[in-house]
């Protein structure tokens, strides 16, 4: 699942599609930004090598609402979210966040995911410079 934190739902409408504004007003903008090619094309191939069905959702606003929604709709035992690479320092602080804010509003256990740890003595990502 991508979430894409510019843009919020407004609710729908009565056909039930999804009302989406962008956070900022002057942001034309209102389609979500999905899952990028490169990272699509890695998730189907590591699906198909443990014949497993993958669904990639695209949602928007705030990343820990989203996944807890979903969640909750698919009753799903548990949240998995992974952690950013150095190069996205202040996405990793937020990632952060909201994998805290989840393991404390919601009750589904929280599984985080490092992608590329840092040892004890280095800096952390937002930290390195």
């Amino acid at each position: 699942m991508t979430v894409d934190p510019a843009l919020l739902s407004a609710g729908n409408r009565a056909d039930g599609s999804e009302i989406i504004e962008p956070i900022d007003p002057d942001s034309a903008d209102a389609r979500p930004t999905d899952l990028p090619d490169a990272d699509r094309a890695v998730i189907d191939q590591i699906a198909a090598v443990h014949s497993a069905e993958v669904t990639v959702l695209t949602k928007v606003g705030d990343p820990g609402r989203a996944l807890a929604a979903v969640a909750e709709e698919h009753d799903a035992l548990m949240i998995v979210v992974g952690t950013q690479t150095g190069r996205r320092r202040i996405t990793e602080f937020f990632n952060g966040l909201v994998a805290a804010r989840l393991a404390h509003q919601q009750h589904r256990p929280v599984l985080v995911v490092p992608v590329d740890p840092v040892g004890f003595d280095d800096p952390l990502p937002w930290d390195a410079s």
